[in-house]
């Protein structure tokens, strides 16, 4: 009747408030990781076109000082037992006020490395780890002497949160950057990581450079020397000149994979952007399959069924041609729309469950568990037809509920594209979500339009039915 219309509205008027809510609150945070990740973008590229070390210190500083935050950089002694302060962004009145409090200066002074401690854990792992208790991370540090002064040390320097990133080049650590602020997040911590990861890229271009112009001067004062002496130096000359060549291509190299590393962060910086304006899943998936694929790479999104019992393609990037050719393979599993067991021993499994992105240089190797049911030769002519030889596989998940895992596939990926892969990841799963979110509001409009019709309907029956009652009384 119309109480049960009205209770119902009511209801639905009530989920709607909440539904608006967790969609604001979505969308303030991922403007502001929006923000943040381009903020880096632009430090990187300031970064990669600074020519010493001292002057990428100093971009550095200013990067993060744009986002509000305070940096420190450390590089590692050779035996990484030490931490070596090169550079701090603090207000140089906290710093004198923190050494007064403390008797220490840490500026002037290397920082043990705490075995067990926090640090030690970073170099471990070689990823960033994000810290919201400031006198836990002064205490793991700072020498024990200082213990009874850290809150008032912290309080005098201004930390509050704190997020470490080591400073990486392939499985080499260098340093770290050590960044705080009020506002810093867990979610940050991926973006302060593919940033550290790019600035120790430049770190080790300038000093390559650096290097290269002490070796060419050292090359030319040996010319100068023993002009006299020409058989013999013509041997040193060209032993010099190898060794410099070898220098130039490696510099070479490093450049180039910087570039297409910066060029597919961008990219991708820019795509998650787009799809945030998405009003469905499959408006997301589009966008970024068309992304991606204008850089030359393939993308698959695989998404968990509601019992999590099994994971089906929800979306691929393929050429007009290869399903065709997928499906001249005798494997009787389709190109789009298959569905495969989730089980605890593949590593599609692993990835969801760990949240942990892999990087796979032969994925036919690691994947034909997840494809039990194929015939291994029919898997890798179909992985073959797909053409991913290479492949970066990374969970989607919201709020620390999975939802399922985004796959890059493409000839020219490497491991060090984990960083910007999983960020991406987070980004489009945030993005699929709020589609998710906005599919949802829309239809409980709908619904709530036609309850309000039902009412209205069920008001004028009332209204009716009471004037045919007073009407018979009256007669």
């Amino acid at each position: 009747d119309g109480r049960d219309v009205r209770f119902e509205l009511a209801r639905d008027i009530t989920e709607r408030r909440k539904a608006d809510e967790l969609l604001k609150h979505s969308l303030e945070e991922t403007a502001r990781g929006q923000q943040t990740l381009l903020a880096l973008s632009q430090a990187t590229q300031n970064v990669q076109r600074a020519k010493t070390p001292e002057e990428i210190y100093r971009t550095i500083g200013e990067g993060i000082a744009s986002l509000g935050l305070d940096v420190t950089v450390f590089t590692l002694s050779n035996d990484l037992s030490h931490l070596i302060p090169v550079h701090m962004t603090y207000d140089p009145e906290d710093l004198q006020a923190a050494g007064e409090i403390t008797g220490f200066t840490p500026q002037e002074h290397p920082l043990p490395v705490v075995p067990g401690g926090l640090v030690e854990q970073v170099i471990a792992a070689r990823k960033a780890v994000f810290s919201p208790e400031p006198d836990e991370y002064m205490a793991q540090v700072l020498p024990d002497s200082l213990d009874p002064s850290l809150k008032q040390l912290t309080a005098s320097m201004g930390v509050k949160r704190v997020i470490h990133a080591p400073l990486v080049v392939g499985n080499a650590i260098h340093g770290l950057l050590v960044v705080t602020g009020s506002d810093l997040a867990e979610a940050d911590a991926e973006a302060m990581n593919v940033f550290a990861r790019h600035t120790a890229i430049a770190l080790e271009n300038a000093q390559l450079f650096q290097a290269d112009q002490t070796w060419t001067a050292e090359l030319e004062q040996r010319e100068a020397e023993r002009t006299g002496e020409i058989s013999s130096a013509n041997i040193e000359l060209e032993s010099a000149l190898a060794e410099r060549r070898q220098v130039e291509e490696a510099v070479r190299r490093s450049r180039a994979e910087t570039l297409r590393s910066h060029r597919l962060l961008l990219a991708l910086s820019q795509t998650a952007e787009q799809v945030q304006r998405a009003r469905s899943p499959e408006e997301v998936y589009q966008t970024i399959g068309d992304e991606v694929a204008r850089l030359g790479y393939r993308v698959v999104f695989m998404s968990l069924t509601d019992g999590q019992t099994h994971l089906f393609s929800s979306y691929l990037t393929l050429q007009l041609t290869t399903p065709q050719a997928a499906e001249q393979l005798s494997t009787g599993l389709p190109a789009q729309g298959f569905q495969i067991p989730f089980v605890e021993d593949d590593p599609f499994h692993r990835i969801i469950t760990e949240n942990e992105s892999a990087f796979f240089e032969q994925t036919a190797e690691h994947l034909t568990k997840g494809f039990r049911s194929l015939p291994r030769e029919s898997l890798e002519q179909m992985l073959a037809v797909l053409g991913s030889d290479r492949s970066i596989y990374a969970p989607l998940s919201v709020n620390n509920r999975p939802h399922g895992l985004l796959a890059v596939t493409g000839s020219d990926l490497t491991e060090a594209d984990l960083p910007t892969v999983t960020l991406f990841a987070n980004r489009a799963a945030i993005a699929i979500e709020n589609a998710r979110l906005v599919e949802q509001l829309t239809t409980s409009r709908q619904q709530l339009q036609q309850l309000a019709r039902q009412v209205v309907s069920a008001q004028e029956d009332e209204r009716q039915r009471l004037s045919r009652t007073l009407h018979d009384e009256a007669g």
